[in-house]
C-alpha cells in the first residue's frame, strides 16, 4: 500500500492495483508507437484499448467464476469482482474476440498488420502486469529450496515457493525482445502473432507445472485450465504460422 497526500488529504493506492495500471499503460504506449510506425491509423489504438479492456475484465471475472465456483456461496459473491480474482486467459480470450471482428470490420487491408502489433504490446504489458500478481501473492508456486525461493505473507504459512509470477515475467520479456527482432526482419504479416502465441502459451504451459493448485483445479491428466488453454493456443499458433507461411503473400507484394 501507498501512502500520500493530495492538497492535504490522504490517498492511499495498492502497489499491485498500480502495476495492473502500469501493465495497461505501457501496453499501450508500445502498440500506439508500434502502430505509428508501421503506417497503421494509431489513433485508434486508444478506441480498441477502451474495448478491450471492457471484454477482457468480463471474461477474466467469468473465467474466474468457472474455474473456482464452488468458492462461491451466492451469485452476489460471484459478482463481487472488488475482493479480487480474475483469471487472464479468460480476459485474453474475450479481448482478442472483440479485437479480431472489430479489426476485420474496420481496418480489413491491414488486419495482420494491427494483430501483429497488438500481440507484441500484450505481451510486454503482461510482463509488467505480472509484478502487481507477485506484489498481491496471487498465482504464486509450489514450495521450493531453491536460493531465490520466496514466502507470501498473505498466505501466512512461512512456506518458500516457486515465485512463478516473476518467472512469468522474465519469460515475458524475453519473448517481448523476441518478437521485437522478428518483427524488424518479418517477411510477411502474421508471423509475429502466430509466433507470439507459440512462445507464450509454451511458456505459460511450462511454468504452470510449478504453480500451486487445489486439486480441484486440475482436470484432463493433472492439467489446470491454464495449461489446457495453452495447448489450443499452442497448436492454434502453429497452425496459423503454417497459414501465413504457405497462404499469405510475402511483405513485399502486399497490395
Amino acid at each position: 500500500m501507498i501512502h500520500f497526500n493530495i492538497f492535504g488529504y490522504p490517498l492511499m493506492i495498492h502497489s499491485s492495483g498500480l502495476f495492473y495500471a502500469l501493465g495497461i499503460g505501457v501496453g499501450t504506449a508500445v502498440w500506439w508507437q508500434l502502430a505509428k510506425r508501421a503506417g497503421l491509423e494509431y489513433k485508434r489504438v486508444l478506441d480498441y484499448i477502451f474495448g478491450i479492456l471492457f471484454f477482457g475484465f468480463l471474461g477474466a471475472r467469468l473465467m474466474y467464476v468457472l474455474e473456482f465456483g464452488e468458492h462461491f456461496e451466492n451469485v452476489w459473491q460471484r459478482l463481487a469482482f472488488w475482493q479480487g480474482g480474475l483469471v487472464f486467459f479468460g480476459g485474453f480470450i474475450f479481448a482478442s474476440i472483440y479485437l479480431v471482428v472489430q479489426l476485420y470490420i474496420s481496418q480489413r487491408e491491414k488486419f495482420w498488420q494491427w494483430l501483429d502489433t497488438a500481440l507484441m504490446a500484450a505481451v510486454l504489458g503482461q510482463a509488467v502486469g505480472r509484478i502487481s500478481c507477485f506484489l498481491n501473492g496471487d498465482s504464486y508456486g509450489i514450495e521450493s529450496r531453491l536460493p531465490w525461493a520466496v514466502s507470501f505473507p498473505v498466505l501466512g504459512d512461512g512456506v518458500l515457493r516457486h515465485p512463478t509470477q516473476i518467472y512469468e515475467m522474465l519469460a515475458y520479456l524475453f519473448i517481448f525482445a523476441v518478437l521485437l527482432y522478428l518483427y524488424q526482419r518479418r517477411k510477411r504479416d502474421g508471423e509475429v502473432l502466430f509466433g507470439g502465441l507459440i512462445l507464450y502459451s509454451l511458456a505459460r504451459f511450462l511454468i504452470e507445472f510449478l504453480r500451486y493448485h487445489d486439486s480441484g483445479e486440475l482436470l484432463l491428466n493433472n492439467l489446470s485450465y491454464s495449461q489446457l488453454i495453452s495447448l489450443v493456443l499452442l497448436f492454434g499458433g502453429l497452425a496459423g504460422l503454417v497459414y501465413v507461411k504457405k497462404v499469405r503473400l510475402d511483405i513485399a507484394g502486399r497490395g
